[in-house]
């Protein structure tokens, strides 16, 4: 299943039913009220990426600029099209992203990534002290 990656700053209506569904299935709750976690998540400047697969939002990562380049956080796929390379392919064309724009890019370890380790390994991630860490390849 191919992926289309995106940047999401202003999520239309059917975008943000698809990420209130993808953030239903967070392995622990974001919010009491998804909706409005993610309209101001987005107001506080934090950044969106989110996979998507004929028309619909499958995945979605959130980033927030840090010093040391953006530091990614709340990777999250929809329980019904987990296991087949979503979150991967969501994180291999935001590495493409980062290399771009020259971020760096920092993941604190959660354990819900553990599955990902091996590929976040061949995308240039070094897991040290408890998170994994890539620095910008410029292209």
């Amino acid at each position: 299943m191919p992926v289309l990656f995106e940047t999401i700053s202003n999520p239309i209506d059917q975008d943000l039913q698809d990420l209130i569904s993808i953030y239903q299935d967070y392995p622990t709750p974001v919010a009491d009220d998804i909706e409005t976690w993610i309209q101001e998540s987005l107001i506080e400047g934090n950044l969106l990426f989110a996979g998507r697969f004929n028309g619909r939002l499958l995945s979605a990562l959130w980033g927030t600029v840090t010093t040391q380049g953006l530091e990614l956080h709340h990777l999250c796929v929809r329980q019904l099209t987990r296991r087949r390379s979503v979150a991967s392919q969501l994180l291999t064309l935001l590495t493409k992203h980062a290399d771009q724009q020259k971020l760096s890019l920092l993941i604190q370890h959660q354990p819900e990534l553990d599955p990902l380790a091996k590929h976040l390994a061949t995308l240039g991630f070094n897991n040290t002290n408890n998170h994994w860490l890539r620095t910008s390849i410029t292209p």
